[in-house]
């Protein structure tokens, strides 16, 4: 008779998996998050079988988010186990918008800016042109702002660390006055039109020199015969400027007479 003896191995494998990468998180610093297997088995003939990913060895990189698992079996006894972790993050820039140029108001110190961003879980942050430019609101969407200059919003995601930045420029408002008119001479009655050039106004007061005013931006004044001087007033808030021009309107008929009179038989002015 022949004797043989078997031997039972019928022991699942146990595995965890543990980080290995300095990151968690995939993100713009760090693209990749490696993990590797931690196995307990009583044999020593093992495969790995990762997925997503179709890889074979103990260890993987991971460059997108998403669930993965690994599977490893014990080649000996055909037993299996497997374990499942989530990786998260992305490379994903967000979005940053830092608002349309601002103008500081005649008669004000400062002026708030409105920063935006469509990506979700982000932080704000502003620089200004000094380091007492931001008086309040630096790590907001609406920082208060006191100087001239270019203001930079760093947007960075929460998450992954990436960043944005986007960059707006404030102005301290003025008005300089300024129009034209068309004609500026010529025989009454004379209708003269007139064009604002201004810049930084929103209110204009108009004083024609004949009584007549007007507040519309572009007016016509008719004139009657004389000379006038024209006043446009614009202004915004406390900002105020003058412009003048000067209107000559003649009669259409002109009589001249002479003051010279010498009757000496000469044919000229002789009466």
């Amino acid at each position: 008779a022949n004797t043989f003896t078997v031997y039972i191995n019928n022991t699942t494998p146990t595995i965890t998996t543990t980080q290995t990468s300095t990151n968690s998180v995939i993100g713009c610093a760090n693209p990749i998050v490696s993990y590797s297997t931690n196995v307990i088995a009583t044999g020593s003939s093992l495969t790995y079988t990762w997925n997503p990913g179709g890889v074979n060895t103990s260890t993987i990189d991971i460059s997108t988010a998403g669930v993965y698992d690994v599977t490893v079996m014990d080649a000996v006894s055909g037993c299996t186990a497997s374990t499942q972790f989530t990786v998260d993050g992305n490379t994903t820039i967000p979005t940053a918008d830092a608002g349309a140029n601002a103008n500081i108001a005649c008669g004000s110190s400062s002026v708030a800016l409105s920063g935006t961003s469509t990506s979700t879980n982000v932080s704000y942050a502003w620089a200004g042109p000094n380091a007492s430019s931001i008086i309040s609101g630096s790590n907001t969407a609406t920082p208060t702002v006191a100087d001239t200059g270019a203001y930079v919003l760093t947007i960075t995601d929460n998450l992954t660390g990436c960043q944005n930045t986007a960059t707006v420029v404030v102005s301290q408002a003025n008005v300089a006055a300024s129009f034209t008119a068309n004609p500026t001479t010529g025989i009454s009655p004379l209708t003269v039109n007139f064009t604002d050039q201004s810049t930084g106004a929103n209110t204009w007061n108009w004083n024609f020199g004949d009584a007549n005013s007007s507040t519309s931006q572009n007016p016509t004044n008719t004139f009657n015969s004389g000379t006038y001087t024209v006043t446009l007033t614009a202004s915004t808030g406390s900002c105020v400027s003058t412009a003048t021009l000067l209107i000559v309107v003649e009669d259409g008929l002109t009589l001249e007479i002479p003051n010279v009179f010498t009757p000496n038989g000469d044919n000229v002015n002789d009466i």
